[in-house]
């Protein structure tokens, strides 16, 4: 496995595949040489260390999480809300940081989104990012679609052939009247103009 695996856990990492049958003749020898490795500070820190000292660091970590049912097994009072969220932050953070240095796609585009992802996550490039974002996103939205497209289905689609061909469709069984206002070049309405249709079918 990648030497990173060793700088982020502190211990060997086995690489194994049951399908292949590969990994586990190194498995006896990596056990022997069993030990503690690399722990968050930031986790270790809301840890009580009476419960480390005398039940070990898994039950310390339960009841800092607010675990209600080990807490009141052992008579420790439960990690506030606060504490088990800092915990799962911290816990994300570390397997965001792994995967950004293990996981890649060996292509061009897989390089163009793993380095416009590193980029979106810094303060300093990411801010300009999601300002071009928004400007794109206003542009398509507020233009494109409220504008041209809203536009287009009004007064094509929605004037010139569904209101005509429903019209059309129903005068040929009914009478119709239909008033129409005419606008001058500005849009102001002006003259006003009735126009009837006789059924076309008794």
């Amino acid at each position: 496995m990648p030497p990173v695996f060793l700088h982020f856990f502190g211990v060997e990492v086995i690489e194994t595949s049951a399908i292949n049958k590969s990994g586990f003749e190194n498995l006896s020898d990596a056990i022997k040489k069993a030990r503690t490795g690399i722990v968050s500070g930031e986790i270790t820190g809301r840890l009580n260390q009476h419960i480390i000292n005398n039940h070990g660091r898994g039950l310390a970590l339960l009841v800092a999480e607010g675990d209600e049912e080990v807490s009141a097994k052992y008579g420790f009072e439960c990690g506030t809300a606060d504490d088990r969220e800092a915990i799962y932050i911290e816990r994300r953070k570390t397997v965001n940081e792994i995967i950004a240095e293990v996981e890649y796609e060996d292509s061009s585009k897989g390089r163009f989104f793993n380095l416009l992802g590193s980029l979106s996550l810094n303060p300093i490039t990411g801010l300009p990012i999601l300002a071009v974002v928004l400007v794109i996103l206003y542009y398509l939205i507020g233009d494109v679609v409220a504008q041209q497209v809203v536009g287009y289905t009004e007064d094509v689609i929605g004037k010139q052939y569904f209101e005509f061909y429903t019209k059309s469709f129903v005068s040929e069984v009914s009478a119709v009247d239909i008033n129409v206002t005419e606008l001058d070049a500005e849009g102001n309405p002006g003259a006003n103009k009735l126009f009837s249709f006789n059924a076309k079918k008794q």
